[in-house]
């Protein structure tokens, strides 16, 4: 439920204007998505891209921020992520992100990590009962 870009341009200079309409008007759905996930925990889908000024700028407290809020609920089944993790960011994300009972598919596509962002999942992977894709 969550196609999300940034307003003030976190997109690059070569994209299209009607493409960072786009982009902002997704960011603005993934940071609504985040509130209401926090708030009443009724999202189901997460969807988060690297040139979302939000995510190109998330620090290494908002990472591990965003592991736990999708650690904690209880409907989110579906995260998209592209094009925003590489091993730093990926090993900080999932020291917050240890479980999930809901979550029944993950897609990391276009991401740049290696041996150790994928050897910080592996806590995730033992606490999660009910992933049936990983893309």
């Amino acid at each position: 439920m969550s196609d999300s870009s940034s307003s003030s341009g976190g997109g690059s200079s070569s994209v299209a204007s009607d493409d960072v309409a786009l982009l902002e008007s997704r960011e603005d759905k993934f940071v609504d998505d985040l509130r209401q996930m926090r708030e009443d925990d009724t999202v189901s889908k997460l969807v988060a891209d690297g040139l979302f000024e939000c995510i190109e700028y998330m620090t290494d407290d908002g990472w591990e921020q965003l592991g736990r809020d999708i650690s904690n609920s209880n409907c989110l089944q579906d995260i998209e992520f592209s094009s925003c993790l590489d091993d730093h960011n990926m090993t900080i994300f999932f020291r917050g992100l240890t479980r999930s009972s809901s979550i029944r598919r993950l897609s990391l596509f276009d991401n740049r990590y290696g041996l150790s962002g994928v050897q910080s999942m592996v806590q995730f992977f033992q606490n999660t009962n009910n992933l049936v894709d990983l893309n």
